[in-house]
């Protein structure tokens, strides 16, 4: 059975919308691609600023904070006792822990 020239045109501009969208999505695929890899970077970098801080932290409330979390360290960035200190003297804190802070702003 032999198909009606009239019905080619459709095919062939249905063919074009395909390959037209083809080429969108393996656009789209490399974008995503660029963007997973700058995601995986950016990452990267955040865990190494977050291990600077970590260990700026632990330098600046001495030795004894190494037992600190991280959220423990975060806590004593937020101490005003600790602030005050810090902004009195440059030497790190004796015993690093929150309860110096505490103390010490008291005085």
């Amino acid at each position: 059975m032999n198909v009606p020239a009239h019905n080619e045109q459709p095919d062939l501009k249905l063919a074009a919308i395909v390959a037209q969208l083809q080429a969108q999505l393996a656009e789209k695929d490399q974008q995503l691609s660029r963007k997973d890899q700058a995601l995986a970077l950016a990452e990267v970098k955040i865990q190494v600023l977050e291990e600077r801080l970590r260990l700026s932290r632990i330098a600046r409330y001495g030795k004894r904070s190494e037992t600190l979390s991280d959220l423990q360290l975060q806590l004593l960035d937020l101490e005003p006792g600790c602030i005050e200190r810090r902004g009195r003297s440059r030497e790190p804190t004796r015993g690093a822990g929150a309860r110096l802070c505490r103390s010490e702003s008291a005085e």
